[in-house]
């Protein structure tokens, strides 16, 4: 079921980028804008149990889809902010993973966009005493820039620092790392 939901979401997000004229599309990085996203996550574990220390390390496929909204501050500076919520699999779990962020960055030379972001994402998949699922703060850096009437290409990294948790007798501690590209069309 979220592997449907995800494709549907991609492929919709997709296709109102592409059915909108490019005259219609806000100028410089302002307004509504959607895009598909491909990349590598990296899902780091460490702790500790009765038998000692352990480490692990995961790495997958991730394809999401980005919904976001930005607008320029601050006159002829540059500066543009946006708040952006983005979900996608990793292919070889099936756990899904969402996020929302704060976007701050600044426009380089002609129709490009350097970018921090700041937010909160979840992973499901990860069983806890709670439950299944754990959350923490994004924090990552992209650059992006205009390919073609309201296209951009970009390149976004994003670290994960997923909370810790306690059960009987062992610590946990996860951390996770994407790097991705996308396309993303400007509304």
């Amino acid at each position: 079921m979220l592997k449907k939901k995800c494709s549907l979401f991609v492929l919709c997000a997709a296709s109102a980028g592409l059915a909108i004229p490019s005259a219609a599309h806000a100028e410089g990085f302002d307004g509504v804008y959607a895009g598909v996203e491909g990349g590598i996550g990296i899902l780091e574990a460490d702790g500790s149990t009765l038998l000692g220390p352990f480490e692990s390390s995961d790495q997958s496929a991730y394809v999401g889809g980005v919904l976001g909204a930005r607008t320029h501050v601050g006159g002829e500076a540059g500066l543009v902010v946006g708040l952006e919520g983005n979900g996608g699999i990793y292919t070889s779990s099936g756990d899904g993973r969402y996020g929302v962020s704060g976007i701050a960055g600044f426009e380089v030379g002609e129709g490009s966009l350097l970018y921090t972001r700041v937010g909160y994402g979840w992973l499901d998949g990860v069983a806890t005493p709670e439950g299944t699922g754990i959350g923490g703060i994004v924090l990552g850096a992209g650059f992006e820039t205009q390919v073609s009437g309201n296209a951009n290409i970009r390149l976004d990294y994003r670290y994960l620092g997923y909370e810790d948790f306690d059960i009987p007798d062992a610590t946990s501690n996860f951390s996770g790392h994407e790097i991705t590209a996308g396309v993303i069309f400007d509304f």
